[in-house]
């Protein structure tokens, strides 16, 4: 029996049903606050939110949370403004932690709550005693997340010399995940503050509030479509009204088991909140918001069709390998010239494409070789193992996301084929998948192929068609970090028809490719620097003819001016790096060719018209991908045989007038010289200061 018919039907009817459903329930927006109760105006609070660490993985969505915290504070319970601090990311300093939270115990009113909200990471203290909440500016060592990390204890003894009722400290933030030498385990993930045994007695006002129990990890708010650190936004929540009984109080323990409940919708992992010390029946506060309805929102979460699974996913750390050491003065008192020219040879070692495991090596091998030089050996090899283990976080984080991505395009894949999905779904979907997975992993060529045409113009568009034209295999997450940086750089591609009939359809770059553009390139790894020290070469300068002393062409490095000075390769490896190539003879002479330079088209302000490039005359030449054959002679055989002259590169007529309207003659050129006929061979790693390229791309 044929059941392709109904499962048309079945699935026509679950689209039709899935257009007809309301909107999608989901969590609510905390920063516009309730209505002003002035129940606060005795209180006085420290909020922290650390989204983005200096030396630590970052905290997605912390510093939105935060200043969700302080307009509430300030806006419904009217709280003062200058008895709130509000420390977000490089803020939240040691340092800043220690005086703000002293300033605030304080000025707190006798009756008020002294509220402190931690949203960030956490860790042990060495001895395992005592929780440390990170500074922002803590580096991934044991000795620095001590030494620059308020501990839980002080943390508590501080909120204790205020006058307050009452002491409200909620910690979004999770144990560990870091061993003593201040690996991270598992990366991304707050460490969880232990929340037992803690050192001396706690003062009886003081109410603690965690994220997680001691064996368990914090994370993002389940079933969220945007990153949010769940246990300091179910808490505010909460204080609105979420957790409210009957009569609207807000109690210790009503939050927590509200926060629990919620938190049961996570099914990547157990997360269970704590009231670390405190009574559950204190009363927090009152509010009247109606809670929004976890199980429309786990309906949703399951019936919507398709949904990444990043919310869970650790970031991909990014380590930039040390500074060199030869930009800083060296004081190597004691050492003989023999010491120094080990140190020279090891640092020609760290300058050149080792592994950072063997630059370290070496410099653990200087150091016990070279006791006058041990300190400084042993603090550079330190700094290529803790690069080396950053990148073995990144790799080993790296492979978990790629199979979480082909576990979610094995589900969307298959959404994006069938015809009864609405086209908007499709769009929608294929976005998320894109901005989930195109900055780290990366995508395949073929998921490239299929996503492309379902973006909207833009940037993650254009490094989808250059992903696609690069072909599979290969390092996904250097193609995609190459392919977003030439997005970037975005030259415009123009729509092209061949003007002879039979020829492939291709597409030509707007404009040639400018300064700006090349230094994109350069800074991606993906191009060499111009080299403007030829006495005949420099920076094009557009209608600035001016020249140096010698007659050489004045250095003008505006961002928007053509890039010339490239060589062919330079040019043909910039052309790559967009997803083109140069373009051939015929191509360039087709598109000049079908707009004059008297075109009335090619006068707009806007520059090009969409399907044609302009001006049969122009400022610059520009390289062409076809190679001029060795120039054949006749012997006295009346055969044909090649001269001295190599192959060489054509250079081709400039069609592109835009940066000299005044001048539509070539810079350096007549105009007979610059016409879209006229075709030059160069050397081809010669500079030419009038000589410039634009990209090409078959069609698709």
């Amino acid at each position: 029996m044929n059941r392709r018919p109904c499962r048309f039907l079945a699935l026509a009817a679950l689209s039709v049903a899935a257009l007809a459903r309301p909107a999608r329930a989901g969590w609510p927006d905390l920063s516009l606050p309730p209505p002003r109760t002035n129940a606060g105006q005795k209180d006085a609070a420290v909020i922290v939110g650390i989204q983005d660490y200096a030396f630590v993985a970052p905290v997605p969505g912390a510093r939105r949370v935060a200043e969700d915290w302080q307009a509430y504070l300030t806006e419904t319970l009217g709280v003062p403004l200058e008895r709130v601090t509000l420390l977000r990311d490089d803020e939240a300093t040691l340092e800043a932690l220690r005086r703000y939270t002293a300033a605030q115990a304080a000025a707190v009113k006798p009756g008020g709550t002294l509220w402190f909200v931690f949203i960030g990471h956490g860790a042990p203290s060495r001895d395992g005693k005592d929780g440390l909440l990170i500074g922002a500016d803590a580096q991934a060592t044991a000795d620095s997340l001590e030494e620059r990390s308020l501990k839980r204890g002080e943390l508590l003894r501080l909120l204790a010399r205020g006058r307050q009722a009452k002491a409200v400290a909620i910690l979004d933030s999770c144990f560990s995940g870091r061993d003593p030498a201040g690996r991270e385990l598992v990366a991304g993930l707050q460490p969880l503050i232990i929340s037992r045994g803690l050192e001396g007695p706690v003062d009886a006002r003081t109410i603690l509030m965690t994220a997680a129990a001691s064996n368990q990890f914090a994370g993002p708010l389940p079933d969220s479509s945007r990153p949010r650190p769940a246990f300091s936004y179910l808490a505010l929540g909460a204080l609105r009204g979420w957790a409210a009984d009957a009569a609207g109080a807000v109690t210790a323990g009503g939050l927590i088991g509200f926060a629990r409940k919620a938190l049961s919708l996570a099914h990547d992992r157990a997360q269970t909140p704590e009231l670390s010390a405190g009574a559950p029946g204190a009363v927090l506060g009152r509010g009247r918001e109606a809670a929004p309805d976890l199980a429309a929102i786990e309906r949703d979460a399951a019936a919507g069709g398709f949904r990444v699974s990043t919310d869970s996913l650790a970031p991909v750390p990014r380590a930039a390998p040390p500074e060199d050491p030869g930009e800083h003065p060296l004081d190597f008192r004691g050492a003989d010239a023999a010491a120094w020219a080990d140190y020279d040879a090891a640092y020609e070692f760290d300058r050149g494409g080792a592994a950072a495991e063997d630059k370290a090596r070496r410099w653990r091998e200087l150091a016990a070789a070279r006791p006058a030089l041990a300190a400084a050996a042993q603090k550079r090899a330190a700094q290529w193992e803790l690069y080396a283990e950053r990148g073995a976080q990144a790799a080993q984080i790296r492979l978990r996301r790629a199979a979480v991505r082909d576990a979610d395009w094995g589900r969307l894949e298959p959404l994006l084929r069938y015809e009864v999905v609405p086209q908007t779904d499709k769009r929608r979907w294929a976005a998320q998948f894109t901005a989930a997975y195109l900055p780290s992993p990366g995508l395949t060529a073929g998921m490239a192929r299929r996503l492309a045409p379902l973006l909207p113009p833009g940037r993650q568009r254009r490094a989808l068609d250059i992903l696609e034209r690069g072909g599979e295999g290969g390092d996904a997450q250097a193609a995609a970090d190459s392919a977003l940086a030439a997005a970037d750089a975005d030259v415009g591609w123009l729509s092209e028809t061949p003007a002879r009939n039979g020829e492939r359809s291709f597409q030509f770059a707007a404009a040639p490719v400018t300064l700006g553009q090349y230094r994109r390139c350069v800074a991606a790894g993906a191009c060499t620097p111009l080299d403007d020290s030829p006495a005949d070469c420099g920076v094009y300068a557009g209608d600035d003819r001016a020249v140096g002393p010698a007659g050489e062409s004045k250095k003008i490095e505006a961002d928007e001016r053509p890039a010339v000075c490239a060589s062919w390769s330079q040019a043909s490896a910039f052309s790559q790096w967009v997803g083109g190539r140069l373009p051939t003879t015929r191509e360039w002479e087709s598109s000049a060719w079908r707009r004059g330079a008297n075109d009335p088209a090619c006068a707009k302000p806007g520059g090009n018209p969409a399907q044609a490039v302009c001006g049969a005359g122009g400022a610059l030449h520009e390289w062409a991908q076809d190679w001029r054959p060795p120039t054949l002679i006749p012997t006295r055989a009346g055969a044909l045989s090649a001269t001295a002259s190599p192959w060489s590169p054509f250079g081709l007529g400039s069609p592109f007038s835009l940066y000299t309207p005044d001048h539509p003659a070539g810079w350096y050129s007549p105009l007979t010289l610059t016409q879209a006929a006229a075709r030059f061979d160069f050397s081809p790693e010669t500079r030419y200061r009038d000589v410039t390229f634009r990209p090409a791309r078959p069609g698709l």
